[in-house]
This record gives C-alpha cells, sequence and structure tokens, in this order.
C-alpha cells in the first residue's frame, strides 16, 4: 500500500465516523467474492480499512479473532 498522508487518513475517519455506515461498508469485507466487480469492491473497502488503522492490520486481526470467539460460547 502507498504511503498515505494523515490528512487523507482523517477524510477517512470522518468518514467512516458513524457505526451504522460504517458496518454496512464492512460487508464489503466480509462476502463471497464471485466476479471481478465483487474483487475490485472489496479490495476497495480494504485499502480505506487499511488507511483508517494506520496499518495496524496484525492488532485488527487479533481484536476481530477475540469478537469471534466470543460467539463460540
Amino acid at each position: 500500500m502507498a504511503t498515505v498522508n494523515e490528512q487523507t487518513r482523517q477524510v477517512l475517519i470522518q468518514g467512516y465516523r458513524n457505526e451504522l455506515f460504517l458496518a454496512m461498508k464492512l460487508k464489503r469485507m466480509f462476502f463471497r467474492i464471485e466476479s471481478e466487480s465483487d474483487r475490485a469492491i472489496h479490495n476497495d473497502m480494504y485499502d480505506d480499512l487499511l488507511i483508517v488503522i494506520a496499518g495496524k492490520r496484525e492488532e485488527l486481526l487479533q481484536d476481530i479473532s477475540k469478537l469471534i470467539m466470543g460467539y463460540m460460547r
């Protein structure tokens, strides 16, 4: 991923600040990729997400794992 300036990151954070909107956008990450169009949508959201979380992918994955484990109880 190309380096993104902090201003771009803050713009994305403001855009995704609404929890319901963010949840709706995250659906683009958690769906079956069946076409090139699906892949483009997924990759676009993935790129935005990496910017918003400042590249802390491993930490995000650990947090998601903890949430999923909570559903297994």
